[in-house]
């Protein structure tokens, strides 16, 4: 074995070789140093008695705790790229994924190593582009479904409480795709809804304004095409496509407006908003590199929709229609 190679087997003193690279050993990092110094070192013989038993989750764990210093050991070539903990615990994921992944044929060490490098690589990706906080994507997370899926509206349930710009929905985003994890929406952007039918189903009371507001939709405006809207993106400097845009989201912005009706918030008020999040969506598209237009606008739709929806504020008109020259 190299000198310079990093075992599991060896019970480094953590700290101090931290200390020695000039990094900084926060509380809650001395905290954790203090923790990992409780467990025993790895021997080979345990480790292999360990390997062969992955089907209990106690051995899983037991096996975790024996590699903790490993991924600490790991994590210092990259200090100086992010804050430890981070990538400590982006580590401890790749280990996680290393243990799921082994068949047996391997190295285990080696094995192991090359997915923690992999996570802690990708967290430095995702912290370069836009920081989240690490809360928010554990959240996240945690909120799939069995199959690995979660909602866009799951989403923004989750981070209402936050106002995100495009860049760090995109971030979020490419995470979540790193992971495997697949947003869903529950509307499309590309079906002509009724919206006027859709929400009397629902037995929401339609005032005279949203009437002509609907009605003037169904007349004037085509619903998009993922072609259309493919042709649309690649001229968004031009205004009168930025409009064509905007147009061929109204229903959709209807549609998801009215998932937030109650006594407190009005129909009117919703979509109102709703418009204001499609906007943005629309001026801010082109910085992001992850994410498709229709889910980024969901989710400042649904963002700007929930922002009334808390605090209950009716300050924004139905903006004008965009009439077509006849």
């Amino acid at each position: 074995m190299e000198d310079n190679k990093i075992s599991p087997y060896i019970d480094y003193d953590i700290e101090q070789l931290l200390l020695s690279d000039g990094i900084e050993i926060d509380k809650y990092v001395k905290m954790y140093l203090n923790e990992i110094k409780r467990i025993p070192p790895l021997t080979p013989e345990t480790e292999k008695h360990l390997l062969q038993n992955l089907d209990d989750k106690k051995t899983r764990t037991k096996l975790l705790e024996s590699y903790l210093r490993f991924v600490v050991m790991i994590t210092r070539d990259y200090t100086d790229k992010d804050k430890l903990i981070n990538l400590v615990q982006s580590g401890n994921s790749g280990f996680l994924k290393a243990v799921e992944s082994f068949d047996g044929n391997m190295n285990f060490a080696e094995h192991a190593e090359k997915y923690i490098r992999r996570e802690i690589t990708s967290e430095i990706e995702l912290s370069n582009a836009v920081r989240i906080p690490i809360f928010t994507i554990n959240t996240i997370e945690r909120s799939v479904d069995a199959n690995h899926n979660i909602t866009v509206k799951k989403i923004a349930d989750i981070l209402q409480h936050t106002e995100f710009d495009s860049k760090q929905i995109d971030t979020i985003y490419r995470h979540c795709k790193q992971r495997k994890i697949n947003i869903a929406s529950d509307v499309s952007p590309y079906i002509d809804y009724e919206v006027e039918k859709a929400i009397s189903a629902e037995n929401i009371e339609i005032c005279e304004t949203l009437k002509e507001y609907f009605t003037r939709i169904k007349r004037a405006v085509p619903f998009l095409t993922p072609e259309t809207e493919k042709h649309i993106l690649q001229n968004l400097d031009d205004k009168t496509t930025r409009t064509k845009l905007s147009e061929g989201y109204l229903r959709f912005v209807v549609m998801i407006a009215k998932e937030y009706i109650d006594s407190r918030n009005k129909l009117i008020y919703l979509i109102a908003n709703g418009n204001s999040g499609l906007s943005k969506a629309i001026e801010s598209f082109d910085c992001t590199e992850n994410i498709s237009f229709s889910l980024l606008a969901e989710f400042l739709i649904r963002q700007k929709i929930l922002k009334v929806v808390r605090s209950n504020e009716k300050y924004m008109k139905i903006p004008i229609f965009y009439k077509r020259k006849k």
